[in-house]
């Protein structure tokens, strides 16, 4: 589990400890522990209810934090690519398509 993308999304997401503790079901004891690196190894029950609290992949073979972390921004776009219409969905498709082809030109 990697601690500092962990803390990246509490401090993106203005998530106390307390309140991963209440959104989690892990003690506030424990959660501390984990993030100043006085637990070096959690159990996995505790590691995925740390990561469903913070609606990440409960992958129990890998970290999947890096893999499927979204940060507020890409949820911001996916939250308004929901609101539009078939026509514009389409339309913001075909434009990142471009934007991408003009990415790797550069």
């Amino acid at each position: 589990m990697n601690i500092e993308i962990l803390k990246k999304i509490l401090k993106e997401r203005k998530i106390t400890y307390a309140k991963l503790s209440e959104l989690s079901g892990v003690s506030i004891y424990t959660i501390k522990s984990i993030f100043c690196g006085r637990s070096k190894n959690p159990t996995i029950e505790t590691v995925n209810a740390i990561k469903r609290a913070l609606g990440l992949d409960t992958d129990e073979f890998g970290d999947g934090i890096s893999q499927n972390y979204i940060t507020q921004e890409e949820e911001n776009i996916i939250k308004t690519y929901r609101l539009l219409d078939e026509k514009h969905k389409n339309y913001l498709i075909t434009f990142l398509e471009g934007l991408k082809i003009q990415a790797k030109k550069q």
